[in-house]
C-alpha cells in the first residue's frame, strides 16, 4: 500500500518552510520536496571554500523584516519554540550621481536626509507622508492575520470582523499605482527623487514606480523606516531555523527532489519527481513561482492563468559576489549600500 502524507509542500523557500513547520506543529504528517541541496529559495545562501577561508553569500534577499517585536517571522519562531538572533540595520547609504543620501530607521534623521533631495520639496514631503500612512496601514493589516485568498464565506466573515478604520488608507490606495501618485504630486520629473524611489522598489517589489501598485510600493519604500535586520549567520539563518522547527515536529524533507508533475489520484494527489518516483498526499502546498505551475499541472485553472497574466513577464539581474579585506572598507560605510552610476 502506498504511503500517503497529510501534506506535501513543493519548494523549501521561506513560505514553504513556514507552512510546513506550522502544519507539522499542528500534528499533520508533512513532507517537503526541494529540488536543490539547500533550503531558502530566494532567501537562501551558498558557501565558498577558498585559500582565504570559508565565505557564505546570500542568494536574493540581503535584509529581513518581521524580526522585530510582534513581527510575523518573530511570532512564527516563537510558535515553534525557537529564536533567530538578528542585528538591526540602522540605515542604507545610497550613492546617486550627484548626491549621497542615507535612508535612516530613525525618523528624525530620515526627515533631515530626504530634505536634501532637489526638486518639488512640498510634493516630495506630501509623498513621504502618504507613504507612511499607507505603509503603516499595510503593516497593521498583517498583524490582523486576514484569511487570504478568500475561498469560503467564512473567510469573508472573518475578514470583516477584523475591519479597522486605521486600514482606510490601504483600502483607498488599492486602485492606484505608485507612479500615478508621483504624477499627482508633480514629483515624477524630480530625477534624484525618482532614482532613489526606483532603487528601493527594485530591491523590495522588483518593479519600478510606474508598475508598482501603490499599496506594495509604499510598503516596499518602508523597509528601512519600519526596521530591517541582518540575522546572525546571514539571511540563510531564517530558512535554517524554519527547517529546524519543521524537523523538530516530525517533518521530513527530501533534497534533490524536483517535482515535474502534479495530478489527482483518487482522493489524494500524486507528485511525480524528475527521477521517476511518485509521492502521494491528501493536500498539496506549492511554494513555486506562479509560472512554474504550467509544467506541474495537466490543466491550468483560470485563477492561475489570471495570476500569470497580472504578473506579466519576469526580469533578471546579474549578481557579483566578492570577499574583500575589511581594512579597505570605509569606516562610515553601513552594512548596506546602493550605488547608481
Amino acid at each position: 500500500m502506498k504511503d500517503i502524507s497529510d501534506v506535501v509542500v513543493i519548494g523549501a523557500g521561506i513560505a514553504g518552510l513556514t507552512s510546513a513547520a506550522l502544519l507539522a506543529k499542528s500534528g499533520l504528517n508533512v513532507m517537503v520536496l526541494e529540488a536543490h541541496d539547500k533550503v531558502g529559495g530566494c532567501a537562501g545562501y551558498f558557501d565558498v571554500e577558498s585559500k582565504w577561508g570559508r565565505f557564505r553569500f546570500p542568494t536574493g534577499a540581503t535584509a529581513a523584516v518581521g524580526l522585530e517585536e510582534d513581527g510575523l517571522h518573530r511570532q512564527i519562531f516563537e510558535m515553534l519554540g525557537l529564536s533567530c538572533p538578528a542585528v538591526p540595520i540602522s540605515h542604507l547609504k545610497v550613492f546617486l550621481p550627484d548626491l549621497t543620501i542615507d535612508l535612516h530607521h530613525d525618523a528624525r534623521k530620515w526627515r533631515a536626509a530626504r530634505a536634501k533631495l532637489p526638486g518639488n520639496h512640498v510634493g516630495q514631503e506630501l509623498f513621504w507622508k502618504l507613504q507612511e500612512l499607507v505603509a503603516d496601514a499595510g503593516w497593521l493589516s498583517l498583524t490582523r492575520k486576514p484569511s487570504l485568498p478568500l475561498q469560503r464565506g467564512i473567510d469573508l466573515r472573518r475578514n470583516l470582523a477584523l475591519a479597522d478604520p486605521r486600514l482606510l488608507p490601504l483600502i483607498m490606495a488599492l486602485p492606484f499605482s505608485l507612479g500615478e501618485a508621483m504624477k499627482w504630486l508633480r514629483i515624477d520629473r524630480d530625477r534624484a527623487f525618482c532614482a532613489l524611489v526606483n532603487l528601493q522598489l527594485l530591491i523590495t517589489t522588483q518593479s519600478l514606480s510606474h508598475a508598482a501598485p501603490l499599496t506594495n510600493g509604499m510598503a516596499g519604500l518602508d523597509l528601512w523606516r519600519h526596521g530591517a535586520f541582518h540575522p546572525i549567520g546571514g539571511l540563510g539563518s531564517i530558512a535554517e531555523k524554519l527547517l529546524e522547527g519543521f524537523e523538530k515536529f516530525g517533518g521530513q524533507i527530501r533534497f534533490g527532489s524536483k517535482a515535474v508533475g502534479l495530478e489527482r489520484s483518487g482522493p489524494s494527489w500524486e507528485v511525480r519527481l524528475a527521477n521517476g518516483e511518485a509521492v502521494h498526499a491528501r493536500r498539496i502546498v506549492t511554494n513555486v513561482p506562479v509560472w512554474n505551475l504550467n509544467s506541474l499541472l495537466p490543466t491550468i485553472p483560470p485563477v492561475i492563468k489570471n495570476a500569470q497574466q497580472r504578473a506579466g513577464r519576469g526580469w533578471g539581474a546579474v549578481n557579483l559576489y566578492a570577499a574583500v579585506r575589511e581594512e579597505i572598507i570605509p569606516p562610515d560605510l553601513p552594512i548596506h549600500a546602493q550605488v547608481l552610476t
